[in-house]
């Protein structure tokens, strides 16, 4: 995967990202692939602790379960998007 001029995401396209996944504007699929280039060795390392954090758990927004669909739901993705601004007051 090529990352010449990729920069890495922000706090707020992070956010925007999660939002948009809570209100249905993207899917869990795009979302976990979108996030997932960012933690894949040789992409360009993300700095902000709380940006890490959130990709991180974003990459499992698509993770299956044998007792629902879906091992992750709204709420998780509205606690993550509640994390990621609380930690980012903090810092």
């Amino acid at each position: 995967m090529a990352y010449d001029d990729a920069e890495v995401p922000t706090r707020k396209e992070v956010e925007q990202q999660l939002t948009d996944l809570i209100q249905g504007q993207t899917n869990r699929e795009s979302i976990a692939a979108w996030a997932g280039r960012w933690i894949l060795p040789g992409a360009p390392p993300v700095e902000a602790p709380a940006v890490w954090d959130a990709l991180l758990k974003l990459v499992a927004a698509d993770m299956e379960t044998t007792d629902r669909p879906y091992l992750y739901g709204e709420e998780d993705f509205r606690d993550w998007l509640a994390e990621l601004r609380d930690k980012a007051a903090d810092s």
